[in-house]
This record gives C-alpha cells, structure tokens and sequence, in this order.
C-alpha cells in the first residue's frame, strides 16, 4: 500500500518520512502496535483508578459504620465468654454499647474504635480495648482470648 504526500501529491511508499519530489515531511501512520500499548497503557490506567476508589469506598465503609448494629454471640466458634456476659451486643451509631441477657437491650456504658481497635467503657469499672475485625457479617473481637459475634439481620 502507498501513501500520498501531504503537500505535493506524490504517490510514496508507506515508509517514506520525506516527500522524494518536493521533500516535505511526511507524517507517519501509528502502527498496530503502538495503537494496541496506547490502548493497554489507557486500561492499565482505568483499572488502577478503579482500585483506588474501590479501597476509598472499602475504607469509608470500614472502621466505627462497620461494628453498628446488633451482634449475637457464637458459641461454636468462640474461645471464650461473650463480652459482657451477653448473648447479644449493639453497637449503636451515637456510640452507646448496649447489651442483651435475654429481656431486652440495656445499656452497657460507651464504645469507640480507632484503627483496629475498639474501646469499651461500661461505667463501672469495666473498660478496656480488645482488635476487632469484621468480615461479612462476622465480628470477631480478640483480647485474651477470641469471641465471634454474627450480625443481627
């Protein structure tokens, strides 16, 4: 296939860079290959951006929104006593940690996280922090020992 000079009209093979009649610079054509890097190099691109704003968003849906709600106690796979002795705790939004021994939620005192940890304080003597880690609907609280806590749908 041939090209055709921009300036003079001269027929010219693909490669030429300069016109042989008028000597007048010839733009070259892209190749396939360097269409196809462009091509791959925009897409890695689009992917990193994605990522990025997907952490962002797994972020934001993490750290003290991730523990809100109500947890009940899974004996099966704990190693240990449930926290506050209670068969299910709520984590409410305006960080009230409120507890449940069978006759409905009392409150237990004031919760808080920061990192990995959450902070407990029940007023009574009885704070601390323990690492927590939720998964799915899965809390999982370790201290001493690990206490597994599924979420209350």
């Amino acid at each position: 296939m041939s090209k055709i000079c921009n300036n003079c009209g001269q027929d010219l093979p693909d490669s030429a860079a300069v016109c042989s009649l008028c000597g007048e610079a010839q733009q070259q054509k892209p190749s396939p290959t360097s269409k196809k890097k462009l091509i791959i190099f925009v897409s890695v691109i689009v992917a990193v951006v994605v990522v990025c704003i997907l952490i962002g968003v797994l972020v934001n849906i993490g750290g003290k929104n991730a523990l809100v709600g109500k947890w009940n106690y899974d004996m099966n796979t704990s190693e240990g006593p449930p926290l506050l002795l209670s068969d299910s705790i709520e984590f409410a939004p305006n960080g009230t940690l409120r507890y449940n021994q069978g006759y409905g939620f009392y409150d237990a005192g004031k919760w808080s996280v920061s990192g990995s940890k959450l902070y407990f304080d029940a007023g009574d003597g009885y704070e601390g922090s323990l690492e927590y880690k939720v998964r799915g609907n899965t809390l999982t609280l370790t201290g001493s020992y690990e206490l597994v806590y599924i979420k209350d749908k």
